[in-house]
């Protein structure tokens, strides 16, 4: 199941594969800014990953997430992850 434009419900994104590296992430207690970018760069809106966090640490989240550097570099991720990797050669 590919991202879509809204926002998923709690019970399609726990069936979601895309989606379960996401929660995998938050199990091995990444910290919870570091998965939201990915959760971004994978096409998914913040709204989906904050559904499995306290209210708390949600709030938290949405504060810092606001800042004008972070957005920047994921888009730097995002531009990253589109170039195919270069072909090893016998030098390397």
């Amino acid at each position: 199941m590919a991202p879509r434009e809204g926002s998923y419900t709690k019970a399609e994104l726990e069936t979601n594969p895309d989606f379960a590296k996401f929660l995998k992430l938050l199990k091995m207690n990444l910290p919870l800014e570091k998965v939201l970018i990915k959760v971004k760069v994978a096409g998914f809106k913040d709204e989906d990953i904050l559904h499995f966090v306290s209210p708390e640490e949600a709030d938290r989240v949405k504060v810092k997430t606001d800042d004008k550097a972070k957005q920047e570099r994921i888009e730097r991720m995002k531009k990253v992850e589109k170039k195919a990797p270069r072909p090893m050669t016998m030098m390397e």
